[in-house]
């Protein structure tokens, strides 16, 4: 069975998202970096909040365009009202919660890993339970003051170590392992 990795990005002040709901992550220097593609031949499966499913205007748009075409499970307690277009090894199944999404996940993602992909409910559902082998953490150098905390309280005490770490220019890209 794979791991169970977390991908975010914080602030220095600890933000994952400004005042108005604007994600920091520096997914297009990612990108550019280089940095995506070793998850991207990792992941079998991801587990989405529902804002990360909001991403998109038009959620058939994911289908053989968003870089993660595997088996997507999305957290929410509204699905659409119409299914979305699943193709390229892309789908969709909605949970009404974390630990059926994370098991579910673990199931279709075959020997590759499940990403976390989301912003505080999910990560903070991801370290409560206990499931996380690694964390890729971005941490952006910006101080904003203001926003959405990528952690509060609750998670589950868990050590881990320092795998690797990467600078890029609007980014320090820290890979932590348990």
């Amino acid at each position: 069975m794979g791991h169970v990795i977390i991908d975010a990005a914080v602030t220095i002040d600890g933000f994952w998202a400004d005042s108005n709901g604007e994600s920091v992550y520096p997914l297009d220097e990612m990108k550019k970096a280089g940095l995506t593609d070793t998850l991207v031949k990792r992941i079998g499966a991801a587990v989405w909040s529902q804002r990360s499913f909001e991403m998109a205007d038009d959620p058939d748009w994911f289908a053989c365009n968003y870089e993660l075409q595997v088996p997507l499970h999305v957290v929410t307690q509204a699905p659409p009202a119409e299914h979305p277009k699943e193709a390229c090894g892309l789908t969709f199944t909605f949970h009404s919660a974390f630990d059926e999404a994370i098991a579910q996940a673990l199931a279709s993602s075959g020997e590759k890993d499940v990403l976390i992909v989301g912003e505080t409910s999910a990560v903070e559902a991801a370290l409560r339970s206990g499931k996380v082998d690694e964390i890729y953490l971005r941490v952006i150098p910006r101080v904003i003051g203001a926003g959405v905390r990528l952690l509060g309280e609750g998670a589950l005490a868990q050590d881990y170590r320092i795998n690797d770490v990467v600078q890029t220019p609007s980014a320090v890209h820290l890979h932590f392992v348990r």
